[in-house]
This record gives structure tokens, sequence and C-alpha cells, in this order.
């Protein structure tokens, strides 16, 4: 029907009774126009393991997006490059439906860097005052966590340094390395004793050992 419409009907079951004026009422509801789709904002070019929201511009009451979810915004975290398609309804009694496509592309990651120590074999303060701690160059950009910029920093105190590697797509890469002070070995045994008792004595934290009475235990 065209517009809302009641159909009744008369039965007389096989028993012989009879259900007469039996009816249902048929609501039309008014068709809708089809949506539109007016664009897809999103930055479609992200870094390795980042996220973009893509949030679909128009006049639907549904989006469909093609990964199962649905709204008119997702975020999407793709390890690989990826096109996302959304379908755009206006519900019951649409006169169709719109779909759009967008693809998120992956940007090329810089080598990790590699750090190299010099000035000490350990990176441990135990044979050097400092250390030149060195970085691989092969990015656009270097960044130290002491906020230098150089392919090379001295440091003189033990910690973490880590280095940044950023370039031309603004996509980063890190390493890290740790610089230490040696252990400090110290003696344990008893200070006190009776006289003519005897005592051990060892030390901890030392690879070689040179004692005052001469043993090298």
């Amino acid at each position: 029907p065209s517009a809302d419409s009641t159909y009744t009907v008369d039965v007389i079951n096989p028993d012989g009774c009879e259900y007469l004026g039996l009816g249902i009422t048929i609501r039309v509801n008014p068709s809708r126009p089809a949506p539109e789709i007016y664009s897809i904002s999103a930055d479609t070019q992200i870094c390795p393991g980042s996220s973009v929201t893509l949030t679909v511009q128009g006049n639907a009451q549904h989006y469909q997006w093609s990964d199962g979810r649905t709204g008119s915004s997702i975020t999407v975290s793709p390890g690989v490059n990826t096109q996302y398609t959304v379908t755009a309804t206006n519900g019951q009694c649409s006169e169709g439906s719109a779909q759009a496509s967008v693809s998120v592309d992956i940007l090329p990651m810089p080598p990790a860097p590699i750090i190299v120590g010099t000035g000490s074999s350990t990176l441990s303060f135990c044979d050097a005052d400092s250390i030149i701690l060195t970085s691989s160059n092969h990015a656009d950009s270097i960044l130290w966590s002491t906020g230098a910029t150089t392919q090379s920093i001295t440091v003189v105190d033990p910690g973490v340094y880590s280095v940044r590697f950023v370039n031309q797509f603004n996509c980063s890469n890190s390493a890290s390395v740790t610089v230490t002070d040696p252990p400090v070995p110290y003696i344990t045994g008893k200070s006190t004793v009776c006289e003519g008792e005897s005592t051990t004595l060892s030390v901890n934290n030392g690879a070689f050992y040179n004692w005052s009475t001469g043993a090298t235990t």
C-alpha cells in the first residue's frame, strides 16, 4: 500500500466456527532519501605503531565499517597498508546507501640506533673519568636524552642514556645503554677476636685480589 491501510477477513474453521471481521492495519512509513558521505577526515599516513582516527562527514543515520565497527568515527592502528570502507544508511525505508573508502599507509621507520662506548670497555667509570657514547648515524636527526643532537656525547655520571633517530617522515626509533659506577668491594668477617683466635676475612665484588698479607684469594 502507498498509505496506511486496514485489511479484514472473515474466517470459518474446519469445525464450522466463524471469526468475522479479523483485521490488521498496515502502517506505511515514508521513504527516506539515500544518505551522502561528503568525506572521511584522517591523517592517511602514519608511523609504525601509531594510530589514527577516521571520521566520516555525512548525513546518514548509521555507519558500518569494513572491520565490523559502527559509528561515525573509529580509531585504527594497522600494521600494514590497509583500506577501510564505510557504508552509510538511513535505516528502514532508505532509498539506498552510500560508500566511501580511505587507505591508511605505513611510513618507513628509521633503523634502530647502535650505541658504542669508548674510554671504557665495560661502560663503567672504573677505568675512566668520562665515557664517549657514539651513535650510528642513519637518520635525518639525532636526539640524545641529554638534549644533545650530535652523533657523540661525553658522559661523566652513571645512568641510562638513550638516543632517538627521527627520519624525514617524523618517524622515530631509539636505543639506550646503561653507564655504571663499579661495585664497591667490602670486607666481611669478625673484626674482634680473642688472643690466639683466628678469623676468616672475605671480600666481595672483585675479580682479582691482593691482600696486605700477600694472599691473592
